[in-house]
């Protein structure tokens, strides 16, 4: 494992760097070291069985695909579960630090996000999908109140007050998501 150390440092820093977080800004080596753990757990659980899986032994360079693609499933999981920090932050910072976030990142939290709030166990209120819009309208999509109101699909239905609602219960329902 030692000889493979290096490339699994290296690939966990590429995975992190391109998520592009800027919350991990100072913490970015921390994260790194936690998520480098992970994957030396990954491979060490129930008596090395991620290891003995692997089936051809003799070519190191589908080896290093293989510890490839752990790695990167390793750091997709530890960015998840920051996300779900992020539900805590303010709202106006969410939406700062959206903005900041690369385009692709940005899209796969958006996935995230939808995916936890329409997977919940519990019922869903009436209005469920015009507020969801309503909330990555505003957050993530960095649109004010008032552009969100003058939007010809909400032109009439909606005042800012309700905008507002509907944000406050999305954070509330993510902050039950993360408290389970």
């Amino acid at each position: 494992m030692d000889q493979f150390q290096p490339y699994i440092e290296r690939k966990v820093i590429h995975y992190c760097t391109k998520w592009n977080v800027p919350r991990l800004g100072f913490q970015f080596n921390e994260c790194a070291n936690d998520i480098q753990a992970q994957v030396f757990e990954i491979l060490c659980q129930k008596d090395f069985r991620a290891l003995r899986n692997f089936k051809e032994r003799d070519n190191e360079y589908r080896f290093m695909s293989y510890l490839s693609v752990i790695c990167h499933n390793a750091t997709a999981h530890y960015m998840k579960k920051y996300l779900k920090h992020l539900a805590d932050v303010e709202t106006d910072d969410l939406r700062q630090l959206s903005t900041e976030m690369a385009d692709d990142t940005r899209g796969q939290l958006f996935e995230y996000v939808v995916h936890q709030l329409r997977s919940t166990k519990k019922k869903l209120p009436k209005n469920f999908e015009r507020d969801l819009n309503l909330y990555l309208l505003y957050v993530w999509g960095d649109f004010s109140k008032e552009m969100i109101v003058e939007m010809p699909a909400f032109r009439g239905q909606i005042t800012p007050k309700m905008v507002d609602l509907a944000v406050y219960r999305l954070r509330g329902l993510l902050r039950e998501l993360e408290s389970e």
